[in-house]
């Protein structure tokens, strides 16, 4: 372990606690971005599959970077299936039968509330942990969080609209 990644005590198991509620929560919004992507249907279909693809895509490279921080800092991820739905913050089930506008604006919600979370974890890990390495990994989440839901925002204004564009977010 570095220097960067030294982290004791209870700061440490403050850390660790933080990383597994956003995996918790970003698993949540990635099985929702997933099912999405499997179940949209109608005249938006290759626009809305094609932006849910690749944002499957960036939150699961984002879940990476929490676990390779997580055991950098010697916490181990729970990774269990059970352990992440029970863990969550987020609730998402909606279904398969979502008209498309509705899944954009799940997906719009799931990402303005982790980016509103991610802030305040973000507040912690400043205050009170101190580790530069998880900071600026949860200070870029924040930035695709938000951005993802200006993207999603724009995308929902525009279901319906055969004018519309391609909008895939920037790579994480």
């Amino acid at each position: 372990m570095n220097a960067e990644n030294r982290v004791f005590g209870a700061s440490r198991c403050e850390l660790g606690r933080i990383i597994n509620l956003l995996l918790a929560d970003e698993f949540v919004l990635y099985t929702a971005t997933r099912g999405f992507h499997w179940n949209v249907t109608g005249p938006d279909f290759a626009r809305l599959h094609e932006l849910f693809e690749a944002q499957i895509r960036q939150v699961a490279e984002w879940i990476d970077q929490l676990v390779e921080r997580s055991c950098a800092i010697g916490v181990w991820p729970s990774g269990g299936l059970i352990d992440l739905a029970r863990t969550a913050r987020l609730d998402s089930d909606p279904g398969a039968d979502l008209a498309p506008e509705a899944m954009v604006a799940e997906l719009l919600g799931l990402h303005g509330g982790l980016a509103r979370q991610l802030r305040a974890d973000l507040g912690a890990c400043t205050e009170r942990c101190r580790n530069a390495g998880l900071t600026e990994v949860l200070a870029g989440l924040v930035s695709f969080h938000e951005e993802t839901a200006e993207t999603l925002h724009a995308a929902l204004v525009s279901v319906g609209d055969p004018a519309a564009v391609t909008m895939v977010p920037a790579r994480a």
